[in-house]
This record gives C-alpha cells, sequence and structure tokens, in this order.
C-alpha cells in the first residue's frame, strides 16, 4: 500500500499485536474498526502508536486534498468527523471502511476524547438544546 498523501510505500507497524500502516510523515491507516484500538488514550498501544506518529518529520503536503484509498486505491475516500465535539475530520474508505489519519490526527482524538460520562452528558444537552421531547412508557 503506498502513502495517499505521498504516494510513498506505507510501513507495516505491529502495535499491541494490531497491524497497522504509517507513513513516512505520519500519517496512518487503520483497517476498518482498528481505529477504535488506538482512539482512546488511556490505552497503552494508543500512546505508543502516537508516539511513533510524532516522532516522524513533517512533510509539506496539502492536508485538504481529497485522497484515494491505500487499500482500495481507485476508491476516493470520505471526510467525516470523527469525534462527537466534531473537531477532527478524518478520510474513511465507503469500500472496505479503513481510516486515514493525517499527521498529528491521533494526537488530535485523544486530546479530544470524552469520557462515558462525558458522552452521555453531550448527548443530553444535545438533546435539551434542539427541543427534543422524551418519551416516557408508562403501562
Amino acid at each position: 500500500m503506498r502513502c495517499p498523501r505521498t504516494n510513498i510505500e506505507l510501513t507495516k507497524l505491529m502495535v499491541g499485536g494490531i497491524e497497522v500502516f504509517s507513513s513516512a510523515n505520519g500519517g496512518v491507516f487503520f483497517d476498518n474498526r482498528q481505529i477504535f484500538n488506538f482512539s482512546d488514550p488511556s490505552l497503552k498501544r494508543a500512546l505508543v502508536l502516537a508516539e511513533h506518529l510524532a516522532a516522524l518529520p513533517d512533510t509539506d503536503v496539502d492536508l485538504t486534498a481529497r485522497i484515494n484509498c491505500p487499500k482500495c486505491p481507485s476508491i476516493v475516500m470520505m471526510r467525516r468527523f470523527f469525534t462527537p465535539l466534531h473537531v477532527v475530520e478524518i478520510d474513511e474508505c465507503p469500500s472496505c471502511a479503513g481510516i486515514w489519519l493525517d499527521p498529528k490526527e491521533l494526537n488530535k482524538i485523544h486530546d479530544n476524547h470524552l469520557t462515558a460520562k462525558e458522552k452521555q452528558l453531550l448527548v443530553n444537552q444535545q438533546a435539551n438544546n434542539h427541543g427534543f421531547i422524551p418519551i416516557v412508557l408508562s403501562y
């Protein structure tokens, strides 16, 4: 597989027994749902990968350009928000569900990670702000 930003061959890494693919400039490709093994900063493997990627040199690439999936080269990846706070935008393949993170995006995910309690508070706040009416079943 090749880096979708630089077209340089990706390096296979084994992190905590999980295979991911890294670019020379700090980008990383996760197969379907693998990102959830690395998105929680309390997981050791997540911190190890983030430290490894942060140590790689920055390359001047256009991070706004649409990219093709490293695994499915003919498929253009979709941009979407990964975090509930809409802070981190990622690239996701509509075919294989692989995720491409550009340099420093894993750190942004870690910086904006919400605990289960914070997620529930956010859901409640959004429901209240949008005027949702709760349905209470009574028998």
